[in-house]
């Protein structure tokens, strides 16, 4: 019989939800997905098991009304118990998997043990739907911190700590621990705003060290970044109880947070201001993260270290609630936040990218103030150090390039081209003319580009400076632009001399900033 799957919205807009202030409507009812491959391959078989766990969860489900939430040793346990007590880790694994993709179940990742819904509707419209309403967050209050307790007192039919380990998990708040003052932190509560601004009184300020950047996507997708920016107020304070540092300090408001450490400080925040506030990043009203670092003087590599702790866990973000989603990263002018201007230029990733391509870390930009900046300044943060332990992005390997961008310059070499500028014109360009026949097998099911660019990547020497080269002399600047503005603009290097992916600026085929 041919297998259908049954995906549970309620399951899959958990997650989105869990982000939003207030929620104007459930869906109730399951979307039927039609299977494309007739074959059904890839997708898990249907078994007896299944069906005797399914109707298990019938039953368990009544049972548990009240709080249809189990952790996965109390799943395992029911389910030798109940059902098959030689099922292995693999059977439970491979069905706990179909009962998702059936809409059946929400599989939760907590740090102090996975948890099991064994209700979508119940987790997204009785327990999201409660928690998420502008009525329960009006009678709790707009400070966005509260303590377990007063928390309680609008939760009465259910067990506070219980509730909060699963809105924990959904990435709707965070619970300190005991050494902290705040139990219970939700940011997408926050009414107040901060006008954060650095005054020039501060010890780096005259001769200390900046920097930041801003990153954006595409004007249709900029609200997406302030319905992230939640979350990632909870992975900084995350970030902050791990480090068990008693200097950093960490103050956050609606759409906006300050992370001290030292005499470091770092500037997290969206902006949706006009143009002439931030130069050169878009029209106005586009949502955009705006990052800014400081440090006294003497502190430039821990600066440049701090700013990319601050950007990795942004990304871990990004990547966890839409990895498919293209950040760009806009380099702030460092003389500009020196100086405390009120108007910041920035260069964008594929202005940045030109310049290491045809300067290296001695090029620079032209500022519209008719100055020059030096990369080195504005990558490295003035530190010599820094420079030697980094790799330019176009002296890296071409498997460097990211997904996101592998995807967008296929779509341009592997259509058809008037003049047959197109991929395979660029495998006789790279010297693969006589793979052609066999990257063309199968063409419509798979991309020519990716196959070709596979090939090449297994040489060595096959660096991106290279295919920009080729991609120029074919006369596609079309491709030569996706590249400059999706690569990587430098990674950090081991002392073996090997690249790493480093946070969000060493963006690799997991990472969303830069492509």
């Amino acid at each position: 019989p041919r297998l259908n799957i049954i995906e549970g919205r309620e399951a899959n807009v958990a997650n989105v939800l869990a982000e939003t202030e207030s929620m104007t409507y459930l869906p109730s009812a399951y979307t039927l997905l039609t299977q494309r491959d007739p074959s059904n391959q890839g997708l898990p078989r249907c078994t007896q098991f299944l069906d005797s766990v399914h109707e298990e969860l019938v039953l368990w489900k009544q049972s548990l009304a009240n709080f249809p939430v189990v952790t996965w040793a109390q799943f395992i346990g029911h389910l030798h118990e109940v059902v098959n007590p030689l099922a292995g880790d693999e059977h439970l694994k491979e069905v706990i998997q179909q009962l998702q993709l059936m809409g059946e179940v929400v599989y939760l990742k907590s740090e102090s043990a996975d948890l099991i819904c064994l209700c979508p509707q119940w987790l997204c419209s009785t327990l999201c739907g409660q928690v998420l309403s502008r009525e329960f967050q009006s009678s709790l209050g707009s400070l966005g911190r509260y303590s377990m307790l007063h928390f309680q007192n609008f939760q009465p039919g259910a067990e506070a700590r219980d509730t909060i380990t699963i809105l924990q998990a959904l990435g709707i708040c965070i619970k300190g621990d005991e050494d902290h003052d705040v139990e219970l932190e939700f940011p997408s509560f926050y009414t107040y705003e901060k006008k954060c601004k650095w005054e020039a009184d501060n010890t780096a300020s005259k001769d200390g060290h900046y920097g930041g950047v801003c990153l954006q996507t595409s004007e249709s997708a900029s609200r997406i970044l302030e319905i992230m920016f939640p979350r990632i107020q909870i992975q900084l304070r995350k970030n902050s109880y791990r480090r068990y540092d008693a200097e950093m300090i960490l103050d956050q408001w609606k759409n906006g947070s300050r992370l001290m450490s030292g005499n470091m400080e770092g500037i997290i925040q969206i902006v949706k201001e006009p143009v002439s506030k931030v130069v050169g990043l878009g029209p106005p009203g586009e949502a955009k993260i705006v990052v800014k670092v400081r440090g006294p003087s003497g502190s430039s590599k821990l600066c440049f270290y701090f700013l990319e702790e601050i950007l990795g866990l942004i990304d871990q973000v990004l990547l966890e609630m839409s990895p498919g989603l293209a950040i760009d990263k806009y380099i702030m002018s460092s003389k500009d936040l020196l100086q405390h201007k009120d108007e910041v230029h920035s260069w964008s990733p594929g202005e940045v990218m030109s310049a290491l391509k045809s300067g290296g870390w001695e090029g620079s930009l032209e500022h519209p103030g008719g100055w020059k900046e030096s990369l080195q300044q504005l990558l490295c943060w003035g530190n010599q150090n820094i420079q030697d332990n980094l790799v330019k992005g176009p002296e890296l390997h071409v498997s460097s390039i990211s997904t996101v961008t592998r995807q967008s310059l296929c779509n341009l070499l592997d259509a058809p081209h008037p003049l047959g500028r197109d991929w395979c014109l660029l495998a006789v360009q790279l010297g693969l003319s006589e793979k052609v026949p066999k990257l063309d097998i199968g063409a419509g099911s798979y991309s020519q580009t990716a196959r070709l660019l596979d090939e090449w990547a297994t040489d060595s020497t096959s660096l991106v400076s290279s295919l920009l080269d080729h991609l120029h002399t074919l006369g596609r600047e079309d491709a030569v632009q996706v590249i400059l503005s999706g690569c990587s603009l430098y990674r950090i290097q081991t002392t073996e001399g090997e690249s790493v992916d480093v946070e969000v600026n060493s963006s690799s085929a997991g990472s969303n900033v830069s492509r």
